[in-house]
């Protein structure tokens, strides 16, 4: 199958369901879906293995984590507190970041 049409099955499938209210993940999971069922090169059950194996990665499960911990350290105001401090500590400080590399 032509590459062309495989790119128009994707884009009009991402296209179709987001307007109707689907989540952009879940669009772009289900545009990807249904190329590889146009091209018909891999078995349908093979893909969704290979999605979750690909999540299975520390990398890829930290980022909720990361963005959890911000939102909280956002809302509980302890992120301006350690903006203060650090303000604090080297705010009368003056750098010059031209001169960085020149020891």
């Amino acid at each position: 199958m032509d590459s062309a049409l495989l790119a128009l099955i994707l884009t009009g499938t991402i296209t179709f369901c987001i307007p109707i209210g689907v989540p952009l993940a879940l669009s772009i999971i289900a545009g990807s879906f249904a190329a590889i069922l146009a091209h018909g090169g891999a078995n349908p059950v093979i893909a969704p293995r290979r999605l979750f194996a690909g999540m299975d990665s520390f990398s890829l499960m930290a980022i909720p984590a990361f963005l959890f911990a911000g939102a909280t350290m956002s809302n509980g105001g302890i992120s301006s507190r350690l903006i203060d401090f650090g303000n604090a500590l080297v705010g009368l400080l003056t750098m010059r970041p031209g001169r960085v590399g020149n020891c």
